[in-house]
């Protein structure tokens, strides 16, 4: 069985990682002060959108390993946020932010999934 407080540091290197790269892309969000060509302004428009849409990702991490840092700090890392068994050490160490058992997390894909395909 895998120590659980072994994970606080590659936890918060991964934060201040994240936290890095989300500081770098925001600053690619700025608006230019000048007219563009067309053209220029749509593909910088696209290029905007995927750094959203990345930043939205990393933030969404960040919060998993908050959380993460936090349930070490109270005891509870390591207890899928679902169903409240023990995650798998195999998942911890691929994932140490997992809030989930692989099972849990496979159930909530799929509903997620169709939720998203009946809504779009």
């Amino acid at each position: 069985m895998i120590d659980k407080n072994n994970f606080e540091a590659p936890l918060r290197a991964k934060r201040d990682e994240l936290i890095r790269t989300m500081r770098g892309s925001a600053a690619e969000l700025t608006l230019e002060t000048k007219e563009p060509e067309l053209i220029d302004h749509v593909q910088g428009m696209n290029g905007r959108d995927e750094i959203a849409i990345m930043l939205n990702k990393f933030s969404s991490t960040l919060e998993d390993v908050e959380r993460s840092l936090r349930a070490i700090s109270e005891g509870s890392y390591g207890v899928c946020a679902i169903c409240e068994e023990p995650i798998a050490d195999k998942r911890l160490q691929a994932i140490p932010w997992a809030a989930n058992c692989i099972s849990c997390q496979q159930q909530f894909e799929a509903t997620q999934e169709r939720y998203d395909q009946t809504h779009l």
